[in-house]
């Protein structure tokens, strides 16, 4: 027994104020303790399941729980909510079976429209799939829809094309399915011959497996073809052999059903009576089924057998019809309502989405030029700081050369020293001159120490940049960059550096 709504309700909302980490958990239980019944498949989640991929399969047993309960307003919920996490996931074998479910539900609530567009766009998926097994069953189950929908000849051409797949797959339940589909459509577009050969060919092969479930339902189609055959006879043999087995396997839609054709059968044979008890027979398992579509085609039939022999009767049966009919219209709109509304706070959900999502982008580039500027700032207050550095490092050198220069020509114009030990201050401050000019921190790139090598070497400037292939200009830019660097100002000063760092052989 399929649990009810109200706890399948109450597992959902148990299960939405669940944390994150705990929600796994959470679904195994409520599977085990609602669904398992119905789930063909045990379901076991862990931590390692997509949580959008739990949601999904939870949301989908419970629609098909509450479908199969006949608690269609509340699968339809659900099922929504299934396809929406399928959707996201991007998989298109659960979005198909979504879809698929949405069909059959809105055909339960006789909304053949929605039923048909739900049953077209799985269709179109397990084209695209093209997966032979899923789009045969598509196939026949869209074909079913259309005639449903009162466009017989759309699910002619559905069928038949699901038949021609079903025959190279040798599955012979599922072919005796597709044959007897089609039997029953080709009997409303009037093939009456082929529609026959099909009902005995899917009876046939039911009997060849023994499937005592089955046999019933391909006889009550056989009858279905004997009678469009007018062989009403052989037609009610089976649609009584068949509403036998229907009531002992406890196939409820299938046993209406045959009791109308019954009802058909035995008003074209004379027989009003039995006729009429017939209808009632599947007026009241419409009513136990809630088959709102079926129940609402008995009473008209019933309005129509009884007008002449009860007329008062006959009215209330037509007023039942109306009444039905428009709660059908009713329910038909009340659910586009809801379809417009679920759509409408979709679409605005995900135009908030958009927006939060262009924020984010907004300021994550906002942020990268931030740090972009900040980074430029820092490299620049470096260099500033670099440049000052060296600039102070150069104005001492020069002061000390300065200082070393004026005590040399003191030293040379004191008449009052004595010659040795004028040398000797001379010598001294030459000493001092050499330490000042002495820049070992210095280190030269491999073009400055060539150009350096060969104007040691006494080539002019000229000379240089022909042999080493360079323009005079680069030449001199080089030549300025090294005496920067080693806080120099002539060719003498540029020898004593190369001598001392080993860049050419000593003059002396």
């Amino acid at each position: 027994m399929a649990a009810d709504a109200s706890s399948i309700a109450d597992e959902l909302a148990r299960y939405a104020k669940t944390s994150s980490r705990n929600r796994f958990q959470v679904a195994n239980e409520i599977f085990d303790k609602v669904l398992s019944e119905l789930a063909d498949t045990t379901f076991t989640f862990s931590s390692k399941d997509n949580v959008v991929y739990v949601d999904g399969m939870l949301y989908y047993w419970s629609a098909m729980c509450a479908y199969d309960a006949g608690q269609y307003e509340n699968a339809l919920s659900w099922n929504s909510q299934a396809e929406k996490c399928f959707d996201e996931l991007d998989s298109l074998q659960l979005y198909s079976d979504c879809l698929f479910q949405s069909s059959s539900i809105y055909l339960c609530l006789s909304d053949f429209s929605e039923a048909a567009e739900y049953s077209e766009k799985s269709l179109s998926i397990d084209r695209e799939l093209n997966d032979s097994t899923r789009l045969s069953s598509s196939l026949n189950n869209t074909a079913f829809v259309w005639v449903y929908a009162g466009q017989p000849e759309v699910g002619e051409r559905y069928i038949l094309e699901a038949l021609q797949i079903e025959r190279t797959l040798h599955r012979p339940h599922s072919l005796a399915i597709r044959l007897g589909v089609a039997s029953e459509i080709l009997v409303q577009t009037g093939k009456l011959d082929q529609a026959l050969e099909f009902a005995k060919e899917a009876l046939s092969i039911e009997e060849q497996h023994g499937d005592l479930r089955r046999i019933p339902v391909r006889r009550s189609q056989l009858a279905t073809a004997l009678f469009a055959n007018h062989r009403y006879e052989e037609a009610r043999d089976e649609a009584l052999e068949a509403a036998d087995s229907l009531k002992v396997c406890g196939n409820l839609v299938s046993l209406q059903i045959t009791y109308r054709l019954l009802a058909d059968i035995e008003q074209k044979l004379g027989n009003e009576k039995y006729a009429i008890d017939y209808l009632n027979r599947s007026l009241e398992l419409c009513k136990q089924t809630e088959n709102t579509y079926q129940e609402a085609q008995t009473l008209q039939k019933l309005a129509k057998y009884i007008v002449k022999t009860d007329p008062a009767q006959s009215a209330a049966y037509w007023e039942q019809y109306v009444n039905l009919k428009e709660k059908m219209f009713d329910d038909k709109m009340s659910n586009q309502m809801q379809a417009f509304d679920a759509k409408y706070k979709m679409s605005r959900q995900l135009a908030q989405l958009e927006m939060q999502e262009r924020l984010i982008s907004y300021h994550r580039i906002m942020l990268i030029v931030c740090v972009v500027i900040i980074i430029g700032c820092v490299l620049l207050v470096a260099l500033l700081m670099r440049q000052v550095r060296q600039r102070g490092e150069y104005n001492k050198m020069l002061q000390q050369t300065n200082e070393a220069k004026d005590e040399l020509l003191r030293v040379a114009n004191d008449e009052k020293l004595q010659a040795e030990s004028a040398r000797q201050k001379i010598l001294e401050v030459v000493s001092h001159f050499d330490r000042i000019s002495q820049r070992d921190d210095v280190e030269l790139s491999q073009r400055e120490v060539q150009i350096v090598q060969l104007l040691c070497k006494g080539l002019l400037t000229k000379e240089v940049a022909e042999q080493l292939n360079i323009s005079i200009r680069t030449v001199e830019t080089h030549k300025n960059h090294i005496y920067r660097k080693l806080g120099i100002s002539n060719t003498v000063e540029l020898l004593r550096y190369a001598e001392r760092k080993g860049l050419v052989e000593a003059t002396r």
